[in-house]
């Protein structure tokens, strides 16, 4: 009685916990990148000190800004394109540990089961030193 309640906890509120605790996790990291707003602006000028609009400035000083203001645009798409890049990397090698960490998960009661029945065949890893 008590290894079928095991089983059962395991296999049903056991999985809920560490398929919201994984889904927590990849919240996290998705809230961290947050590829969509880098998406968004991707454009948008980086950290502008000097390019400010000025209506009555001449025109050399507008021209000026405005190259500054291009300069800054391909800045920001620049780190923003590394930024997405490695978030979209991040968040995939995570993906991929979260499924394998729920096929250990799901296999985890039976490696017991596994080592008795390899133990009984015979089969003894090799270790060459």
């Amino acid at each position: 009685m008590l290894l079928m309640s095991l089983f059962s906890w395991w296999y049903g509120g056991g999985v809920k916990k560490e398929l919201a605790y994984l889904l927590e996790a990849m919240s996290r990291s998705i809230d961290y990148f947050s590829i969509g707003l880098l998406f968004k602006t991707w454009f948008a000028p980086f950290r502008q000190i000097d390019a400010g609009q000025s209506a009555i400035a001449p025109v050399d000083i507008k021209i000026r800004m405005f190259f500054d203001r291009l300069v800054s645009r391909f800045i920001g798409a620049f780190m923003r394109t590394i930024v997405i890049i490695i978030g979209i990397l991040s968040l995939s090698v995570q993906l991929v540990g979260s499924v394998l960490a729920v096929a250990v998960y799901l296999l985890l009661p039976f490696l017991p089961v596994i080592g008795v029945v390899m133990y009984i065949v015979g089969w003894v890893p090799s270790w060459a030193f």
